[in-house]
């Protein structure tokens, strides 16, 4: 009786120990199978083709936790930033996030190109759309990646110049801040356009905005004193955008921005502003039709 009850104990013991390895197992594959980068990213990769979004992030976001080395993960988290971007009736894009996932690369490789890149867009767009705060983070941006970019020895391409020098000329012009240090992001945004034009003469907005440049160091100059720097700086300014016209791959905007400039800082002489006028009509009379010449009238 006594070997019987031992046996069944013994068998049951046997079976429970089983179950304990075999349960054991099955946590361990669950645990390393969660923890699988690949698997993960193919899983999450099936997912976002599926419109699964919420679990195609959370795979994602599990792919690039786990993964083994710093370039498999700044690979995930651009993914992951994309994914974050998609805006259709079945997701929300979320910039914030996506944000986050450029910042961390750059956490991950501060010299990172691409991910310093993205967010200088990003903050750009801000600013291009009306934050006139966010130009001081654009110019920060800029300036940071031009160093990057010249560090590598490379050429700082004409887009990265036009928006740091934009950035400087919105600063200047914003105010807030002592005349010197207005005058020295006046000075760069001049020098930055000065340089875009002698690398692309025919494009007429990197006149414009030398002009809109030149405008306000005429009004600083003014405010320290110096004799005529209003009308002086108008002058030189008009005198650039004729050049624009002379050189400009797209006549009709270099017009536009010439006239509308001229137009904008006359102050009060209204019978020089029909003259103007008069002088744009007949542009507009015999070159093609363009919706920027139509504006200004």
């Amino acid at each position: 009786m006594a070997k019987k009850l031992n046996k069944k104990v013994a068998v049951i013991g046997i079976v429970l120990l089983a179950l304990v390895v075999i349960g054991g197992a099955g946590l361990a594959f669950r645990y390393f199978y969660h923890r699988n980068p690949d698997l993960n990213l193919d899983l999450a990769r099936q997912a976002l083709a599926e419109d699964d979004y919420q679990r195609a992030e959370r795979l994602l976001s599990r792919a690039y936790r786990f993964g083994k080395t710093d370039a498999y993960q700044i690979e995930r988290l651009f993914e992951l930033a994309d994914l974050h971007l998609i805006h259709n009736e079945l997701h929300e894009a979320n910039w914030d996030k996506a944000l986050r996932c450029w910042n961390t690369v750059v956490n991950i490789d501060p010299g990172h190109l691409e991910a310093h890149r993205r967010i200088l867009n990003y903050f750009y767009e801000m600013a291009d759309s009306g934050m006139i705060a966010a130009w001081r983070n654009v110019h920060d941006r800029a300036t940071k990646l031009v160093e990057l970019i010249e560090q590598k020895g490379d050429s700082v391409d004409t887009e990265l110049q036009m928006r740091l020098g934009r950035a400087a000329l919105a600063i200047a012009r914003r105010g807030g801040t002592g005349t010197a240090e207005r005058t020295n992001y006046l000075n760069q945004a001049i020098d930055i356009f000065e340089t875009l034009i002698q690398r692309e003469p025919t494009t007429p907005s990197h006149y414009t905005y030398l002009a809109e440049a030149m405008q306000l160091q005429g009004e600083l100059n003014a405010q320290v004193g110096v004799m005529n720097a209003r009308e002086n700086a108008r002058r030189e300014a008009v005198r650039r955008l004729d050049e624009a016209v002379e050189k400009a791959d797209n006549t009709a905007e270099a017009l536009a921005a010439r006239y509308q400039f001229e137009i904008q800082t006359l102050g009060n002489d209204p019978n020089r502003v029909e003259s103007l006028r008069a002088e744009l009509e007949e542009h507009v009379r015999t070159l093609e039709p363009d919706a920027n010449l139509l504006t200004v009238l």
